[in-house]
Parts: C-alpha cells; sequence; structure tokens
C-alpha cells in the first residue's frame, strides 16, 4: 500500500514537471536585453497597404486600398466635317481671292477659309454647314470680284450656285444744271444713277454712285400734259471711275401736250394699254391694246419709253402722223393733234 501511494507521488511530480517545462509564448528576455528593446507603443503601425499585416496569430491577404472614383473627362469639341466647294469664274484668270464660309453659327461676319486658286476654277475647303460663300479678288486684267455665292451640298462635295463674275461697277460723279423749269413744277434727273429731284429754281444737281461699265444715260423730265416732257438723253461713257461735270440739260419751255394715252415700251414700239376718254387718241380712232410704231415716219421699235414719250409728245396743237399696229395685225396711219392733258 505503502509502494503504491509513492508511486503515484511520482508520476504526480512528473506531470507538474513537464506542464511548468513546457514554452508559454515568447521567452523573456533577460535585463540587458530587456533594456535595449524598443517599446510596442514606439514600434510603427502596419499598414493595410503592405502586402502582409499581422492580425494577431493569424496571417490574411493585406486589404484592398479604397477604391478611387473615376475623374470623367470632359468631351473634346468635334471638328465639324468638311468638304471641297467647287465654283467657276466668269470672265478671266483670277489671280487673287480671299473665301469666307457663312454657317449657322457666324452668319455674318463669316470665318475665313482655304481656297486653292486655279484661274477659272475655285476649290474652297468649308464647313459642310456653310450655306454661303463670300470672295473678294481681282481677274488679271485688274477687274475686281465681290460675289456672296450659295452653296448646294452633296455628301462631301459643294458648289457654287451660279457663276462668279467681276464686279464691273465703277464710281460715277455727275453734276451740272437742268434749263427750262417751269414755275413751281416739279422735275427729276434720270441718269445711270437712279432718279433724282431737281430742288430748287435754278435746276442744279449733282450725283455720285456705282454704276456699270458701259454707257450712262442722262436725261431731264417734268410732268407735262399727263406725259413726260424730256430733255434729250446724253449719253457718256464709262470705262473706270469718272466725273463729269458742267452737265447742261435743255426742257422745252413751251406747254407740252400729249395723246390721253397710257403708255408702255414693247419691241414694236409703244403700246397703249387704256386711253383717256375724250383725249386725242381716242377721238382720232385710235383702240386700246394698239401699239404706236412710228411717229411722223422715225421707228418707236427698240427705244426706251422716256425716248419713246419724247417723240409722241410735242407742243400744245402740234400735230403728228401715228402708224398705228391694230392687235389683228393691220397697219394704219392715224393723224392727230397733240392737246394739254389734265
Amino acid at each position: 500500500m505503502r509502494r503504491r501511494v509513492l508511486i503515484i507521488a511520482a508520476l504526480a511530480g512528473l506531470m507538474i514537471g513537464l506542464w511548468l517545462a513546457w514554452p508559454r509564448g515568447l521567452p523573456q528576455l533577460d535585463g540587458a536585453a530587456a533594456a535595449d528593446s524598443v517599446p510596442l507603443s514606439d514600434l510603427p503601425a502596419r499598414s493595410p497597404d503592405d502586402e502582409l499585416y499581422d492580425t494577431g496569430g493569424e496571417v490574411l491577404e493585406a486589404a484592398s486600398p479604397p477604391s478611387k472614383v473615376a475623374e470623367v473627362e470632359p468631351a473634346a469639341e468635334v471638328e465639324p466635317l468638311t468638304g471641297t466647294v467647287y465654283c467657276m469664274v466668269k470672265g478671266g484668270n483670277m489671280v487673287e481671292v480671299v473665301a469666307s464660309a457663312l454657317t449657322p453659327s457666324n452668319p455674318e461676319e463669316g470665318m475665313v477659309v482655304p481656297v486653292v486658286n486655279e484661274g477659272f476654277l475655285l476649290k474652297v475647303e468649308a464647313p459642310r454647314e456653310t450655306r454661303m460663300l463670300g470672295f473678294v479678288g481681282r481677274l488679271d486684267d485688274g477687274s475686281p470680284i465681290t460675289a456672296l455665292m450659295d452653296v448646294v451640298w452633296v455628301g462631301e462635295r459643294g458648289r457654287c450656285q451660279g457663276i462668279i463674275e467681276p464686279d464691273l461697277n465703277r464710281t460715277v460723279k455727275l453734276s451740272g444744271l437742268v434749263l427750262g423749269l417751269l414755275e413751281g413744277e416739279r422735275a427729276w434727273l434720270q441718269s445711270c444713277l437712279g432718279f433724282e429731284e431737281l430742288n430748287g429754281p435754278d435746276g442744279r444737281f449733282e450725283l455720285v454712285g456705282r454704276a456699270e461699265e458701259g454707257t450712262c444715260r442722262v436725261q431731264a423730265f417734268r410732268l407735262d400734259g399727263a406725259l413726260r416732257a424730256s430733255s434729250d438723253v446724253l449719253r457718256l461713257p464709262i470705262d473706270g471711275d469718272e466725273e463729269y461735270y458742267e452737265i447742261r440739260l435743255f426742257l422745252p419751255e413751251a406747254d407740252i401736250g400729249g395723246i390721253g394715252a397710257r403708255v408702255e415700251a414693247v419691241e414694236q414700239g409703244v403700246y397703249l394699254p387704256s386711253l383717256l376718254d375724250g383725249g386725242p387718241a381716242a377721238e382720232a380712232g385710235i383702240r386700246n391694246g394698239e401699239t404706236i410704231t412710228e411717229v411722223d415716219g422715225q421707228s418707236l421699235a427698240g427705244l426706251d419709253i422716256n425716248e419713246a414719250i419724247t417723240r409722241i409728245t410735242g407742243p400744245v396743237g402740234s400735230e403728228a402722223t401715228l402708224t398705228v399696229l391694230g392687235e389683228d395685225g393691220t397697219v394704219r396711219e392715224v393723224r392727230i393733234e397733240r392737246d394739254w392733258i389734265e
């Protein structure tokens, strides 16, 4: 019995010794090592950005860093589609030209666009929203060109509607005097610069404007006898910037009589769409719709209305022989006496 108690006590002591000898965590540092150690509070903290970090005994993969919100890039401005516009030039070889495009976004001033000048043909690189092209330039003979052309597009190609033509307008100055004005009556000057009312008893005029190259017709007239009492027509040549001074035009001083008809210029002469009841033409047997082709043997064909009226009218009481073309194609002569028409 005593032996069994000793054996049990020995086993118990062995168990206690093994338990005490079993390691429990990290080994204890001796005094010197403890003095050189770094406190845990001073160690750098592990960041989640580290590849691995200690979670207290279990090693895990590092957590992914917080995702960043993607920044949206602003949409780049889209360049407008461009195409080639072909424009023809009339009258010579272009040596200088500047082109500008008028678009819905720039409808007034326009934007300068590239142009390839091939003389009679212009190739313009322009936005395909272009509706009009403006051109400023000159021909090899010095003639200026200023044009505004509509553009028609078919896909990437466009064309100018019409043909670019030289600007033949010139600066013209006219000044002078109209003689024979009646007291208190209105008078006008008709020229290549338009109509101008003559003010004042002296009948002076001074006009400045633009006119086409060629001939400038100048004529004075007043309303007299229900038709125009006109001066002779003065024809002035224009082949550049011209100035004409001291022009003199003479209106007839006598009262001018007419035939009592409304008149229109036609190819054969002067057409009479309507006659005044009781007027000289109606009394002489002329009818509405007939045409006067000659006055005293002088043809009216090809004359403008002012020149034709000058031949038809005349002093009150004077007579004239009119050649009349009827609506049925018959031709007859009619003797008429001019009279004052209210």
